[in-house]
């Protein structure tokens, strides 16, 4: 008798065990597909995200390589003839900036240009709440009664 239960009672739970299966590998195939979604990890953590994708980018875009030297050997007459033609066309009196101080100037205006931006878009949303106040508040306010005669 005990073992009839015993096999009754495993039974059973073999039964709610394949219900409850399906739930479950639904369950699991809709998680794994949230997992593989790129916006959810964007919706979850957006700072995360930009500061990963703007080290991928910085680490991905290629450094300019200095141009290749390229040595020309003249006799002496020609090489005067060249340097003094090249004096009288590259007058230059500032040095070239290097690529260091190009990019920090790039960086910095970069952000300035971000910062602008936030700023016109958090102006502008300001003024589009307040001319959304006042038009609510003009045509949601009961009409005024005319008093006097009519003209």
């Amino acid at each position: 008798m005990a073992d009839i239960q015993e096999v009754e009672r495993l039974q059973f739970k073999m039964q709610r065990i394949r219900r409850h299966m399906d739930e479950d590998v639904d369950r699991l195939q809709a998680d794994a597909a949230q997992l593989m979604d790129w916006k959810y990890y964007v919706r979850r953590h957006p700072l995360a995200t930009m500061a990963a994708i703007s080290a991928a980018g910085y680490f991905l875009i290629p450094t300019p390589s200095p141009p290749a030297e390229n040595r020309v050997y003249l006799d002496p007459d020609t090489s005067r003839e060249v340097a003094e033609r090249v004096e009288k066309l590259h007058r230059d009196d500032e040095p070239l900036t290097n690529l260091q101080e190009t990019r920090q100037q790039g960086l910095l205006l970069t952000v300035g240009a971000m910062a602008i931006n936030a700023l016109l878009k958090a102006g502008m949303n300001y003024a589009s709440q307040q001319l959304r106040a006042t038009w609510l508040q003009e045509f949601q306010s009961p009409p005024k009664p005319r008093t006097g005669s009519p003209s």
